[in-house]
């Protein structure tokens, strides 16, 4: 039987030092420790690195009874661990003193390496062989999960793409990693912070890489730059590796052949949630000061499936990948301090927490429950799920509730609507076709593919729909729309066809009107309002332009009115819709993207309206008719200074951990173009009441003050200096200006242009 775990609650999240300094093992040490776990199954204190960091324990340790039991238990895939009860091993009634919280997240360590070398950057061509893209490498990508992926944009797939062949090479190959880091790969034109996140995704989405650590490398020149995962020392050696894949796949094989013969997805995830809870210990190791990650793979699901020892992370990621691989889509999600997941059980997601459900009996208080549920936890608890902020546009509601408790599992809600099908509708013009997708169901979202694929929110790698999207050559459009609560629609399929005809917008059999403004209004009705217009209206605009109103007064009466208020688009469609009517033509990926950004960081839909208005093309459009193009004003706040109300937008987030709300984003943007000083405005967040609310321990308001002042994530050495002062009595204000009259607060208003 397990031992208990004694902390109460363990809270704080680690950050690794430089990965040079771990203990070192040998190839042969590996391969060794791999075969007695294969020979004789005992697979408790089993690790890769048993001679390097276990040599001091006898030969007597490793026979112990407890040994013997694990031993025993590995045989089956059956869980050893009792189901949960009301009572413990002494027929006592369990207290809430002996039931434990544990965290033990690590944060990923960004390392700064300065230029690479051109042998250290991944070899695209013998990624993409046949060796890396064999049947063997998709069984493996069977783990992974595409949810995130989905929505991510062009740039950010290419790098995701990168890392995941450069893995995949390391996975399936056997060559010695002298450098301990995956090949480098290509990070595009994202920016620092992208990068981070993106990886951070990355990793979390694909626990079958298990031999990369808790390092990312970057580095490169101002004009390109790269990054690699760091990799465990007992990996960095290809047989080794190649001996311990094989070690984890039989494990995963074995618990995949007991799970699938299961039927529904519940019966599945409640198999994978109790065997892995009553195989695995919690290492409490990982709070001592002679813990060392590189031997003790915590954050890695070998921990889970060939050592029986982990923390959170490999739990979650253990769970994640044993559920993605027998077909249930599921993620891992993580907090400042901890690691959990999201389960799709009948087209709804729930949150599950193996961690917390090790206790002396299995505790199923947190298994398949609502978001309000973990949100509404006791107060300390629930800041171990406050998601990290970079999750916030990806993450799945989670609406439905089990009703679990400490020793019932629950049952989950009968779900009895559908959502709706997608209705796909193409338009061809100029030799493009435009495809705009739908469903009627409220809050839908639509995933869709151009390959032939099925599309899933993630099982298969899809996109996710934003906006009408164009092509230019043949294929078939399928699409299927999602909604938490819902089962899944039916997929719609659309054949499309190169198209070669070209839509005139002007109309030469028309005699009535023959201002050459005429074409002009046309285009407004059919790209802004997606109608004809009758004679009457275009008459009445035509006339307008002739008294003197100008080009963008009229497109505003267009974009602004009430019928194309009602129409309820979302950022991306509107600005798709600016592209068409105010520049003749489909946006291009990177400028829809980058206004988009503009709407997220605050600014209104006039402002962005006004720099198409302004711009170049729609002023040679207005030429073409013979139109004044002039402008409008812009009288919020908000829209004087972009990067003024970016920079807000950002406090808001970092701060308060919220979107902003209009009214206060105006004023504290008023405040700076009035020349209100930044260090003032952080400050106005910090200790605001909304703020004070928060109720934060003197770690989270460090961490906090890391993320809003700097920009970026604690150093463990500064953290722990500024909680020491706070803890010593000085006060959170002394500690807020030293924070705020740094240099380093001054270099990130800088990079917001200020």
């Amino acid at each position: 039987m397990k031992k208990r775990i004694a902390a109460i609650l363990l809270l704080g999240c680690m950050v690794m030092g430089s990965v040079g300094t771990p203990a070192q093992v040998s190839a042969a040490e590996v391969a060794e420790t791999v075969t007695e776990e294969e020979t004789e199954q005992t697979s408790e204190e089993t690790s890769v690195d048993t001679a390097a960091a276990e040599s001091t324990e006898t030969a007597e340790n490793t026979e112990t009874a407890e040994n013997t039991e694990t031993a025993e238990s590995t045989e089956s895939a059956e869980p050893v661990k009792a189901a949960a009860a009301d009572t413990t091993e002494n027929g006592t009634e369990a207290t809430a003193e002996e039931i434990t919280h544990p965290t033990g997240l690590l944060d990923l360590n960004v390392i700064n390496v300065g230029t690479i070398a051109e042998d250290d950057i991944l070899d695209e061509t013998e990624a993409n062989s046949s060796k890396s893209s064999s049947v063997y490498a998709a069984a493996w990508d069977a783990y992974s999960s595409n949810y995130v992926y989905n929505m991510l944009s062009t740039e950010e797939r290419k790098f995701w793409d990168g890392l995941d062949a450069s893995c995949r090479q390391v996975l399936l190959g056997t060559d010695n990693l002298t450098d301990g880091h995956i090949p480098y790969v290509s990070c595009g034109s994202l920016n620092s912070n992208r990068i981070t996140y993106v990886a951070y995704m990355f990793r979390y989405m694909n626990p079958q890489y298990y031999f990369i650590n808790v390092s990312l490398y970057q580095g490169g020149s101002s004009s390109v730059w790269y990054a690699a995962f760091g990799v465990y020392s007992a990996f960095q050696n290809g047989t080794a590796r190649s001996t311990a894949t094989q070690s984890v796949k039989n494990q995963v094989d074995t618990w995949k052949n007991t799970v699938n013969s299961l039927s529904s997805e519940a019966e599945k995830v409640k198999m994978i949630h109790d065997l892995i809870v009553q195989k695995v210990d919690y290492n409490t190791d990982i709070y001592g000061n002679s813990f060392n990650e590189d031997t003790a793979y915590t954050q890695s699901v070998y921990s889970v499936f060939c050592m029986d020892k982990t923390v959170c992370a490999g739990y979650a990621q253990a769970f994640e990948m044993m559920c993605n691989g027998v077909g249930v889509d599921c993620i891992a999600v993580t907090s400042d301090d901890h690691e959990w997941n999201k389960v799709r059980i009948n087209d709804s997601w729930y949150n599950v927490d193996c961690t917390w459900a090790d206790q002396s009996t299995i505790d199923y208080e947190y298994f398949e429950r609502s978001d309000a549920v973990y949100d509404a936890d006791l107060a300390s608890y629930a800041s171990s799920h406050a998601e990290e902020s970079y999750w916030s546009e990806y993450l799945p509601a989670c609406t439905l509730d089990s009703g679990a408790t400490y020793s019932d599992p629950g049952t989950l809600p009968t779900i009895t609507q559908q959502t709706a099908q997608p209705q796909i509708s193409v338009t061809a013009n100029n030799n493009v076709n435009y495809v705009t997708i739908t469903s009627s169901t409220p809050n839908a979202i639509i995933y869709y593919t151009i390959n032939g694929d099925t599309p899933t929110p993630a099982y298969t790698r899809s996109e996710k729909y934003s906006s009408t999207f164009t092509l230019s050559g043949s294929c078939t459009v399928k699409a299927v729309a999602v909604c938490d609560t819902y089962w899944d629609s039916n997929v719609a399929s659309k054949s499309v066809t190169a198209t070669t005809g070209t839509t005139d917008t002007s109309d030469t059999t028309d005699t009535t009107t023959q201002h050459k403004a005429a074409p002009f209004v046309k285009l407004l009705y059919q790209y802004v309002l997606d109608r004809s217009a009758t004679q009457s209206e275009v008459d009445y605009w035509v006339g307008r332009l002739e008294n003197g109103s100008t080009g963008a007064e009229v497109a505003y009466g267009f974009i602004f009115s009430q019928e194309f208020q009602n129409k309820n688009y979302n950022d991306a469609d509107y600005v798709e819709h600016l592209y068409l009517s105010l520049m003749g033509r489909a946006s291009d990926a990177d400028g829809k993207a980058d206004w988009v950004t503009h709407l997220k960081n605050g600014v209104s839909r006039l402002y962005v309206f006004r720099q198409f208005t302004d711009s170049t093309e729609f002023g040679n459009l207005c030429n073409t008719y013979e139109i004044e193009r002039g402008t409008v004003a812009l009288t919020e706040n908000r829209d004087q200074n972009y990067n003024v109300t970016r920079f807000v937008a950002r406090n808001y987030t970092e701060f308060l951990g919220r979107t902003y709300d209009v009214g206060g984003l105006n004023d504290w943007s008023g405040r700076i173009n009035s020349g209100y000083g930044m260090e003032n405005v952080a400050y106005g967040f910090v200790f605001s009441q909304e703020c004070i609310n928060m109720n934060l321990s003197n770690s989270d308001y460090v961490k906090m003050l890391y993320r809003g002042i700097f920009g970026r994530s604690y150093d463990d050495e500064g953290l722990n200096d500024w909680v020491n002062q706070l803890d010593n009595g000085t006060s959170r204000e002394t500690v807020f200006w030293g924070f705020a009259n740094s240099q380093e607060f001054a270099n990130m208003v800088a990079s917001y242009g200020l």
